[in-house]
């Protein structure tokens, strides 16, 4: 669940796409860092859920795509090794915006709560771009 001195380890990485064998081969590389958690920006999933056999996936997709875009663009999420749920209450919190996926997690014990935040802001020449200075959580 936690590593050996009782930390947890987070990882993220704009991934530019997973699909496929492009997603076991990308994880492989990020596995090596040894993290509980991972967040993906730029995942370019589709509404289904992100399957990597012993992680819990909560994910985003952006809702909108471009009308010349040939694959689904942005797309956030959160993969957590699936012994951090002996742990841990996991809940996705809403997650309305589409470059922002907010997941929090709720300690079964002591009802210590972590909030997770992650977020991508697209280029300004991104027709996504516009508006970052307004996100607010």
């Amino acid at each position: 669940m936690l590593n050996n001195n009782n930390h947890l380890h987070i990882a993220c990485w704009n991934v530019k796409g997973l699909c496929g064998q492009d997603l076991e081969a990308k994880h492989l590389i990020t596995y090596r860092l040894g993290a509980n958690i991972y967040f993906y920006s730029e995942t370019w999933a589709t509404t289904d859920p992100i399957n990597l056999e012993g992680y819990v996936c909560i994910n985003t997709c952006r809702k909108v795509q471009h009308i010349r875009a040939s694959r689904p663009g942005g797309g956030l999420a959160f993969l957590l090794r699936e012994p951090l749920t002996d742990v841990y209450n996991i809940q996705a919190v809403n997650n309305d915006m589409d470059e922002v996926l907010h997941v929090k997690l709720t300690d079964k014990q002591s009802g210590f709560a972590i909030s997770l935040f992650g977020l991508y802001i697209p280029p300004e020449t991104s027709s996504f771009g516009q508006g970052a200075d307004q996100i607010s959580l």
